[in-house]
């Protein structure tokens, strides 16, 4: 192969990503790709693309000479071009011409000639009538695809799935127009996603029946692995397969095919979505190794990238510990995500948001335009880092955090759980007028009921000293909550549970501008708000199957806050409200109510708190509440009070030491000094607690470590001023 057709090769590969820049030497094909690019973009990806706009791009496809055009590649980019912008220019007889010139052009059956049929079919397509346009699809569908393309080969996949939108037929109806193929089935799962697990699985058991293991000098069955394709978009779309044979359909696959990527693939979906961590991330690791052995073979080139990059997606979207000792290293595994990751992106010249820059995306102005289908699995790539790593104190420190969620908003801003996890990134890192400024602009513009961006946006202007922004915004959430409710719209359970959180934060908010004896004349209201949105007969409250996504933590939850408000004023009428805590639940012990009794137990019996605390610690060793508690039974402050959120006015003096001696506190002095850095070492919520800098400096002044004292001291007094009324993660969940 010649230089020039290598890299009209490259150029062409680059193009079916939906890549918009090219290097090649043949001027033409450069020419060609860019304005195909181009016209993309305005009829797929702008949403004020005008007539003028498609008149500038049709000049400039004439000026480039058809009749000079050298091979049939080109010529039915350039005749589909002016099909597709006589069309989008209304003129509807020209276009077909066009178009029709473009069908006696005579393509090969490569990759990139089948997406210039599938392009060609699309557009033919909407020059028919309303009644014309499914038989038009219908009856020439099969001839244009006749195998599933890669998914590499995103603009083939584009326009495959802008067609099967068009069909809107069930699986019955789909299969009863085409022929029994790989790609019907395809369809038919793409424009019907009920459940079809007994006809798929008799079309398989057919297909398996008909396989067998190759020969040396033979290739793997061929629709058989064609059909393991279909699978993985069947399981992605629908959710954990129901049906029990799927274990062993695909058990026997992986019998009658050797090295498969597809098979491997598909194992890994299906146990995967079955909860079956280690035997997923078996099939992984075969899976990359079969690509790998792929890539050695054919110089340094991936069969299927995209493929390889929605894999290490689904794995590292899976929770538990997939560590597998001489195996698979998660440390190693997302490594290698990053690194695959940035090579895509310079492979096809994608503008990457360095870290730098990552912290204020509205101004950068960076946006990807790509199929669809590959804009979702960088966006979810990149969240599937952030997610993976957001509680890590390193990523943090080194604006990954921000980093990823840029990138990811660059290619899917229409993502809302992406969307406000960046606001919540930037929230985290105290770059409070940006957060306010996304929240406002990219998400609260757009989707004015999104009640979870709305208590961020509280929470983060309840920085100020002056914290009346915040409370007229969570009243008026509040007050649409109680609208929606009473027009009897249905409210999704994390919206519940929002809404109820809100309510904490307007009592704390109360406490904070009126003082706790308005905040305690606004408890009955929280308690019916908490009735109406769970009454006793809802069984759709819980978030999840973890007991602190449950709807008895989130009551104990509440009673808990109401400790907290009590234990400002009335001691027994906070350990009244610590026992109902308590009583919500016999099905797991909530630490929370130890810390609570502990920090009640402060003003009279500091023996008991310490046990409490280090009852906690001992089950959460970097809980910020429970190291707080223990360094209030070591250190004495008169201030206690003001400083921490759960502490308890004295009404006298503490009738023991929670220490013997000096020797003792002075052991003590040395754990509290280790239990402080490590949270602040290791917890982004930890490093943001004044008060553990608070104790931390105590501590160093007691061992008259005076730089680090002062340094420590400054922290405090900076994450106290830049301290929201609730901590932030009060609105994520």
């Amino acid at each position: 192969m010649t230089q020039e057709a290598e890299d009209s090769s490259l150029a062409l590969r680059d193009r079916l990503l939906g890549c918009g820049v090219f290097n090649c030497s043949d001027k033409q094909l450069n020419a060609l790709l860019s304005l195909q690019y181009r016209t993309h973009y305005h009829v797929f990806g702008s949403s004020i693309a005008t007539k003028d706009v498609f008149k500038v791009l049709l000049g400039e496809l004439n000026k480039i000479d058809y009749p000079n055009l050298s091979d049939s590649i080109k010529r039915s980019i350039w005749l589909n071009l002016q099909g597709i912008l006589k069309y989008q220019l209304s003129e509807v007889e020209s276009a077909q011409k066009s178009l029709d010139d473009a069908q006696k052009v005579k393509l090969a059956t490569e990759p990139f000639e089948t997406f210039l049929k599938i392009e060609h079919l699309y557009f033919t397509g909407l020059l028919k009538s309303e009644e014309e346009i499914v038989d038009h699809y219908l009856q020439n569908i099969a001839r244009v695809i006749t195998e599933l393309p890669r998914e590499s080969h995103a603009l083939t996949f584009h326009y495959l799935d802008l067609i099967v939108a068009r069909l809107q037929m069930s699986w019955n109806e789909v299969l009863k127009h085409l022929k029994p193929s790989n790609v019907a089935y395809y369809i038919a799962v793409q424009a019907d996603s009920a459940n079809h697990d007994q006809q798929l699985l008799e079309i398989g058991t057919k297909l398996l029946n008909a396989a067998r293991f190759p020969t040396a000098e033979e290739r793997n069955d061929y629709d058989l692995e064609q059909f393991h394709v279909v699978l993985q978009y069947y399981f992605l779309n629908r959710g954990p397969p129901k049906s029990t044979e799927w274990r062993d359909f695909i058990v026997q696959s992986l019998g009658k095919t050797f090295q498969s990527l597809e098979v491997s693939k598909t194992a890994m979906i299906y146990f995967g979505m079955k909860k079956e961590s280690k035997e997923a991330v078996l099939n992984f690791v075969n899976f990359m190794s079969y690509n790998e052995n792929y890539k050695h073979l054919n110089d340094g080139c991936w069969l299927d990238f995209v493929s390889i990059l929605e894999s290490y997606r689904f794995i590292a979207s899976l929770s538990g510990n997939l560590e597998i000792e001489n195996v698979f290293s998660v440390g190693g595994f997302l490594k290698n995500f990053k690194i695959l990751l940035r090579e895509f992106y310079n492979n096809i010249s994608l503008p990457l948001i360095e870290r730098e820059q990552s912290s204020d995306v509205a101004s950068n102005g960076i946006k990807l335009f790509l199929p669809k289908k590959l804009l979702k699995v960088l966006a979810q790539s990149w969240n599937c880092l952030y997610e993976y790593e957001s509680e890590d104190l390193n990523s943090f420190f080194q604006s990954s955090h921000t980093h990823y969620l840029a990138n990811a908003t660059a290619a899917d801003s229409t993502f809302d759980s992406l969307n406000f996890n960046y606001a919540y990134a930037l929230a985290q890192k105290r770059e409070i007028a940006q957060a306010i400024k996304f929240l406002k602009s990219s998400i609260l513009e757009k989707e004015p009921e999104n009640y979870r961006a709305w208590h961020l946006l509280a929470l983060c202007e309840s920085i100020n000293e002056d914290k009346t922004i915040s409370f007229k915004i969570v009243c008026s959430v509040l007050q649409a909550f109680q609208q929606a409710l009473q027009d009897g719209t249905t409210l999704s359970t994390s919206e519940r549970w929002q809404m109820v959180h809100i309510k904490l934060t307007q009592l704390k908010l109360t406490v904070d501008m009126f003082g706790v004896e308005d905040a305690l004349e606004l408890l009955p209201e929280l308690f019916e708000l908490l009735d109406t949105a769970f009454p006793s007969d809802a069984t759709d409250c819980n978030l999840g199957p973890e007991f602190n996504k449950s709807k008895e933590y989130l009551q104990q939850t509440v009673w808990l806050f109401v400790v907290k408000l009590y234990m400002r004023k009335s001691p027994s009428d906070a350990r009244e409200a610590l026992a109902e805590s308590r009583a919500q639940t016999t099905k797991f012990q909530n630490l929370n109510n130890d810390l609570a009794e502990g920090y009640m137990a402060l003003a009279s019996d500091k023996k008991r708190s310490l046990e409490l605390f280090e009852k906690v610690l001992f089950y959460d060793p970097l809980n910020i509440d429970a190291t707080v508690g223990f360094a209030k039974c070591l250190i004495p402050d008169p201030e206690e009070d003001t400083v921490h959120q759960m502490a308890l006015q004295k009404s006298s003096e503490a009738k023991s030491d929670a220490f013997v001696g000096e020797k003792d506190r002075s052991a003590a002095f040395a754990r509290l000094k280790i239990l402080l850095e490590e949270v602040i070492d290791k917890s982004i919520e930890g490093y943001h607690s004044p008060e553990l800098w608070w104790y931390l400096a105590q501590v160093y002044e007691n061992y008259d470590d005076h730089e680090r004292m002062e340094s420590s001291l400054w922290n405090c007094v900076k994450f106290e001023e830049l301290r929201p009324i609730r901590d932030f993660k009060m609105c994520n969940f």
